[in-house]
């Protein structure tokens, strides 16, 4: 992925899923989708502020709270590239990644993000990553190491 203007990076924590209808804010922007396909996504501001999406394709929803690699809350000046941010993993979901894999997709951009913060932790280890193979009606079948 290229690198973000301001140099915002940040990271999705998975969390169970949420009704957005008790308590949630819209964001400015509320949400970015991938023109042509399925996979969109929508942002709220809980009660504390925190920053939570939830990114869906072919009814696969996935929920996240959004955090700056620092752990600091995403701030409203960086709701943009936010956005941007999201919208080139919903594009990097929809073009190599089965519907049911985007908490691993998310995990992968992660572990990235660690490695490029702190390239010295744990430079012996080599990331093993489980890769699900598709088939020819868009099913995951069974694992596949890589790495």
């Amino acid at each position: 992925m290229k690198a973000r203007r301001n140099d915002w990076r940040f990271k999705l924590v998975e969390i169970h899923p949420f009704d957005a209808r008790r308590g949630y804010t819209r964001c400015v922007p509320p949400g970015v989708g991938c023109a042509g396909t399925s996979a969109d996504s929508d942002f709220w501001r809980d009660r504390t502020g925190k920053l939570v999406v939830r990114c869906s394709r072919q009814g696969e929803a996935y929920h996240f709270e959004a955090l700056l690699a620092s752990g600091e809350d995403v701030p409203e000046e960086a709701m943009w590239e936010f956005g941007e941010y999201i919208g080139e993993l919903l594009f990097e979901w929809v073009a190599n990644w089965s519907p049911a894999d985007f908490d691993e997709l998310v995990l992968e951009e992660n572990m990235r993000l660690e490695a490029t913060l702190n390239p010295n932790k744990n430079a012996h280890m080599k990331p093993t990553i489980i890769r699900k193979k598709v088939d020819g009606q868009g099913r995951a079948g069974d694992g596949e190491l890589q790495g």
